[in-house]
């Protein structure tokens, strides 16, 4: 047996007011059979010294290195790592006292390779401490008595909010880790990413334990808060090319993917995003990460593909792509200029075909279509529109928008009206378009109280279906 049950592993990054928070809440654990290790990521400030001061009173491991990010920050703590299960706590964050004990007795009872856990979160101003709940997948109905296979929990549960992709939030068995050689990918923001899919991937056995074990700190210019820079739309390209592998990994199974695909989808959503907002263009030209993700996604075998992206999926790759080509990234490779163009011509007209095989099937007459929502989904949906077939939306004539929170004054999409739902009664509609993710379900229950049966109404989901596209 292991001579620590748990290495908890803490990397550190200028957070020395938060150090003494982050260290005791691990030293005043329950659990006795706990190793620290402590890596100082190239901190500016005196985290270094804070640590070093810990080192001299307890057994607590120390190692430094020269900025690398958190990922390599993670991996040198993994490499030193002795106890049966490893634990990553982030430096600004602290544990419940009993945090390491329910899980390593939930783990050990029923044999996992990883359990998933809730935590709270709270934001430090000014002095002033304000808690509320976040991290919270206990009204999900998920089964917490039942041992889930990690990639049937992915695919259950991602859609709904059930999985945190955050390594701090998952208890991992250490030889399934080394077994599985899962490591973070390094020198890059949203590492989380990759590491947790592998995980989810993977893993046999895992469970959901409902219980609020971490408490994470939000503050201003943090990771998770900092402004987005070339180093974090670098970082986005890389992570969607090493996710990309990974679902193309698991194309030949016929296992539903849609957990997969979510992670996926969440991060070309984030790289459209910052591609559309980042200023500087000239940076992205003949840029190292943008070369590498359009060589991967023009050699991409072409019915792996279609076989598991999905149609939402696919064209916001289309939109990336066909971004990268129209700013001029890679202006000083015209062959992989050219290749890149010929699959994006292929995947335009596959996604036309599907978008008229959904539209047949939805038996839509010339009655209108209500899109219901404002978020990314309905800009989405738009933009689609407006690339797929070069024609505007016809507002008004054939598209109508809508929001639950449109009140009295003019709400606006762009520059389409938005109406509110429960005014949609009087009019002819074909098909109501449930544009969100996020608040589906609600959204869904709403339209069951306003109308009954009267509309037929299909969400987001069904917009990247998971075999129809493309074959």
């Amino acid at each position: 047996m292991a001579e620590y049950k748990t290495s908890v592993i803490i990397p550190v990054y200028n957070t020395e007011q938060y150090l003494d928070d982050c260290i005791r809440s691990v030293l005043n654990q329950t659990q006795r059979e706990v190793e620290i290790i402590l890596v100082d990521d190239g901190s500016t400030d005196c985290s270094y010294a804070v640590m070093q001061s810990y080192a001299e009173r307890y057994a607590i491991k120390v190692f430094r290195q020269e900025n690398k990010k958190l990922g390599a920050a993670r991996n040198l703590g993994m490499r030193h790592a002795s106890g049966k299960y490893v634990f990553f706590l982030d430096s600004d964050d602290y544990i419940r006292e009993n945090c390491l004990e329910e899980l390593y007795d939930h783990a050990e009872k029923n044999r996992l390779d990883f359990v998933t856990y809730d935590s709270e979160i709270f934001v430090e101003c000014a002095g002033e401490r304000k808690d509320f709940s976040e991290y919270d997948r206990s009204m999900l109905g998920i089964a917490e008595d039942k041992v889930y296979r990690g990639r049937d929990y992915l695919n259950d549960y991602f859609g709904i909010g059930g999985v945190f992709v955050s390594a701090c939030l998952a208890y991992y068995n250490a030889e399934f880790l080394r077994e599985h050689q899962i490591f973070f990918e390094e020198q890059v923001y949203y590492e989380d990413n990759e590491f947790s899919l592998k995980v989810y991937y993977n893993a046999g056995r895992m469970m959901y334990l409902p219980q609020k074990l971490y408490v994470r700190r939000y503050r201003e210019n943090s990771i998770m808060t900092s402004r987005c820079g070339i180093v974090h739309l670098q970082s986005a390209l890389r992570m969607n090319e090493k996710c990309l592998q990974i679902l193309l990994q698991m194309a030949d199974s016929t296992e539903n993917k849609e957990g997969t695909r979510a992670v996926i989808a969440i991060l070309a959503n984030r790289l459209l995003r910052q591609m559309q907002s980042y200023q500087n263009k000239e940076d992205l030209r003949n840029n190292q990460y943008v070369l590498d993700l359009c060589r991967f996604f023009a050699a991409c075998d072409g019915e792996a593909l279609r076989s598991c992206l999905g149609l939402e999926l696919a064209f916001d790759f289309y939109c990336i792509f066909f971004g990268m080509i129209d700013v001029g990234c890679l202006s000083e490779v015209s062959d992989l200029e050219m290749q890149l163009k010929i699959r994006l011509g292929t995947l335009r007209h596959e996604i036309k075909e599907a978008i008229d095989g959904l539209l047949a099937g939805w038996g839509l007459s010339e009655d209108k279509i209500v899109i219901y929502g404002t978020g990314n989904v309905a800009e989405r949906i738009v933009h689609c529109y407006r690339t797929i077939y070069e024609e505007p939306v016809l507002m008004g004539k054939r598209v109508v928008f809508a929001d639950s929170e449109a009140g009295n004054s003019p709400v606006y999409l762009g520059k389409y009206p938005v109406r509110q739902i429960d005014q949609i009664g009087d009019d002819s509609v074909s098909v109501i378009i449930v544009a969100s993710t996020k608040y589906e379900r609600e959204m869904c229950a709403r339209l069951d109280q306003l109308y009954g049966g009267k509309y037929s109404y299909v969400t987001e989901r069904p917009l990247s279906p998971q075999q129809s596209w493309g074959e």
